[in-house]
């Protein structure tokens, strides 16, 4: 008869022995903590840095007065600059004025020429001759152009005034000479006058 071998000791002696913890699985979990758990240290406070005094006032007063500085001198390039266009202006405006009382002043008298020469030379040497005989009394000789010897003497009437023709003296001018003084009616320099006269006019209005 064999011998009789009890299972359990028939396990143990062919399997290898292992602890009962090695059998149960492995699970990675954070370390856990507890308010009654040792704490660590605390780390010491910072250190305290002093703060200095700030003057509010002082700062407020040195950018107020900075940025009053920058804006005058941005004022001052601003007015240079102002004064500099007027200024141009001013000389491009003179320059147009100028050149404008010239034109106008040259067409207001070139039309009282052209109007002069269209004119009866009687009506204009009339206001000449009562000048000379409101201002005289006495006989003269009056000197024109040899083509205006008939309309002055249909101007003098019976005054005592002696025509003389003289091809110097231009067509529409008069000279009436006295034993006292003597009287020029010369229309190139009343048209000087005239174009003077009207340019200073325009000038001092514009």
């Amino acid at each position: 008869m064999s011998d009789v071998v009890p299972f359990l000791s028939a396990i143990a002696a062919h399997a290898a022995p292992t602890s009962f913890t090695s059998t149960l699985p492995v699970a990675q979990v954070p370390v856990g903590t507890s308010p009654w758990s040792p704490q660590p240290p605390s780390p010491p406070p910072p250190p305290v840095v002093p703060v200095p005094d700030i003057d509010v006032e002082a700062i407020t007063s040195e950018a107020r007065e900075a940025g009053r500085r920058e804006g005058l001198a941005e004022t001052d390039v601003l007015r240079a600059r102002l004064v500099a266009l007027c200024e141009q202006l001013e000389t491009k405006r003179a320059a147009v004025i100028a050149d404008t009382v010239a034109v106008v002043a040259e067409t207001a008298a070139t039309v009282v020429e052209a109007f002069v020469g269209a004119t009866d030379q009687k009506l204009l040497f009339a206001p000449v001759v009562s000048q000379w005989l409101a201002a005289a009394r006495g006989p003269a000789t009056v000197c024109v152009h040899p083509s205006d010897v008939a309309a002055m003497t249909e101007t003098i009437g019976a005054a005592p005034l002696t025509i003389v023709g003289d091809a110097s003296i231009a067509r529409g001018d008069v000279v009436i000479r006295g034993a006292a003084f003597e009287v020029e009616h010369r229309w190139d320099e009343h048209f000087r006058a005239l174009r003077h006269g009207i340019a200073a006019a325009l000038a001092t209005g514009a």
